[in-house]
């Protein structure tokens, strides 16, 4: 962390831990096998997962090994119901166009029981 960076975290949270942290303690916690990778952080689960799956509206820069990665919109994106243990999302939902269709679309792909694990700092979401 920059020494910025770190300035604002220790002026803002002080002794506590970075909600980062946390997001990404939560998602290593429930990493069991397929885990859908939203926003920044994929990266950091490589290794953790039997496989990634990321999905983004744009055009990838490249794929890492061990990642399948669809061009689709959130709330569509052709994976089979139930097909996914974990979906993670950092600082992504505060730009989804249609919140309902999304959270429709993850509850469909997530296995029964399977959480959707998400951390945004709009304060409207």
């Amino acid at each position: 962390m920059s020494p910025w960076a770190e300035r604002l975290r220790e002026k803002y949270f002080g002794d506590s831990v970075h909600p980062y942290e946390v997001f990404e303690q939560t998602v290593f916690a429930n990493l069991r096998c397929r885990l859908l990778p939203r926003g920044a952080g994929a990266g950091k689960v490589q290794g953790r997962a039997q496989e990634l799956i990321g999905v983004d509206v744009v055009d990838f820069r490249s794929a890492a090994p061990g990642l399948t990665l669809l061009k689709r919109d959130l709330t569509d994106t052709g994976l089979p119901d139930g097909s996914v243990n974990v979906i993670m999302a950092r600082s992504v939902m505060e730009h989804i166009v249609d919140p309902i269709a999304t959270y429709r679309e993850m509850n469909r792909i997530l296995a029964l029981g399977g959480p959707f694990i998400f951390l945004t700092v709009n304060m409207w979401d």
